[in-house]
């Protein structure tokens, strides 16, 4: 191991200058994260929500018959003569 003059390892932490440190640059700490939090804050109440929905509205007779109709059967939903089934995906 390699000592300094003052007796410390140098991989050592010396968390008196850390604190030091952070004392002496506190003011722009504080300025940089109160600026983010105010940007971040004003953006999530300006941006617009993107929400996509999609429906689709097949018509379904008793005489018709299709791939719908085979699902209503698989399902157990077979009983329903006239109407719309409605997908939403």
């Amino acid at each position: 191991m390699i000592e300094n003059q003052n007796g410390f390892d140098q991989r050592d932490i010396d968390f008196y200058y850390l604190i030091g440190v952070f004392f002496k640059y506190k003011k722009i700490i504080i300025s940089i994260t109160f600026i983010t939090a105010v940007i971040s804050i004003v953006y999530a109440l300006i941006a617009t929500p993107f929400y996509i929905s999609r429906a689709s509205m097949y018509p379904v007779n008793k005489e018709e018959g299709g791939i719908l109709k085979e699902l209503s059967q698989t399902l157990g939903i077979s009983n329903k003569t006239k109407g719309y089934y409605i997908l939403m995906f």
